[in-house]
């Protein structure tokens, strides 16, 4: 399988606002990446009676803010 040939496996924390550059780096010395799958996404229940700040911090940067920081590095 061509793909699974080509794959590698890259541990990175999305809420770190560096996660981009960590799994870029971890390609250097493969072929150039060719496509983002943008897949990871965190659920946690919660409602407003309660709603915990580093929760709701946890979801943005996992659902919203590492999406555009790895589309960025990718283009």
């Amino acid at each position: 399988d061509a793909v699974a040939d080509n794959a590698i496996r890259v541990a990175a924390d999305l809420r770190d606002p560096d996660c981009a550059a960590t799994i870029l780096s971890a390609c250097e010395g493969q072929s150039a990446p060719t496509l983002l799958v943008n897949n990871a996404a965190r659920f946690a229940e919660d409602g407003a009676d309660a709603f915990s700040l580093d929760e709701f911090s946890s979801h943005m940067a996992i659902n919203v803010q590492a999406p555009i920081l790895l589309t960025q590095a990718f283009t």
